[in-house]
């Protein structure tokens, strides 16, 4: 399990935007592939809330990801101001962020949804809207095989789903592990069978990833453990966000 901090979040330099963030998260994953040796069809993209924006993007850049994992995703940010993209919120004006329910049509790896029902910050709605856009994009599998799922919690709130699945008798964490285990088994026999242009994705998509880490982003991590800063902020007594 792998997390990170968005650009100008926790001790990450820089600031914030929309396209930094996606950056991140291809800068980690390409440090999966480059450094640590695990191959795209292995690894899974968890996003949560806002992190559902990063995940989406980056999985429609590579579709021999093993899987994704939305939890308590919005379907854009303009969505999640007024409930509708087309009606915005409180006079603003601007462009649409995050903008999961334009893209996610255009993923081509399985996903799990899960959103609870008692969700206060972004409401389930977020997540059915996303999973009917999928549905309706994707063509039928051709066996009895789903290669899309949503589960709604109806006690959760925003931020409950780890904590309720943390519990191994969970029937909802025996559920979830089982979609899981089906997206790696069926991942696995795809890129064993995969022919023509399938193959070649296979191939040329970690070879892009790999491309892609030349050390610029961990070069600035270790300039700041370089100047004490990294220690310095393990020694504070308080904790430390």
């Amino acid at each position: 399990m792998i997390s990170y901090d968005y650009a100008g979040y926790g001790i990450s330099p820089r600031s914030p935007s929309e396209e930094m963030i996606y950056q991140d998260l291809e800068t980690v994953l390409s440090y999966v592939v480059a450094e640590l040796g695990y191959q795209l069809w292995e690894i899974y993209l968890w996003g949560f809330s806002l992190g559902s924006g990063p995940t989406v993007e980056i999985a429609k850049r590579y579709s021999t990801l093993g899987g994704v994992i939305l939890n308590s995703p919005l379907a854009s940010c303009l969505a999640w101001l007024d409930s509708s993209p087309e009606k915005p919120a409180m006079g603003y004006k601007g462009p649409d962020l995050f903008s999961n329910i334009t893209k996610i049509s255009e993923v081509q790896t399985k996903i799990l949804i899960m959103h609870g029902e008692s969700d206060r910050i972004i409401p389930c709605a977020h997540s059915k809207s996303l999973f009917q856009k999928l549905k309706a994009s994707r063509k039928p599998p051709t066996d009895d095989t789903s290669n899309e799922w949503l589960i709604l919690i109806p006690e959760a709130d925003h931020n409950d789903i780890p904590s309720i699945i943390a519990s191994p008798h969970c029937e909802l964490r025996k559920k979830i592990k089982g979609i899981l285990d089906f997206m790696y088994v069926a991942k696995k026999m795809e890129k064993r069978n995969a022919k023509g242009d399938l193959k070649e994705k296979y191939n040329q998509e970690p070879d892009a990833l790999k491309r892609i880490f030349k050390g610029v982003r961990i070069n600035h991590i270790g300039a700041l453990k370089k100047d004490g800063l990294l220690e310095s902020i393990n020694n504070k007594k308080e904790p430390v966000s």
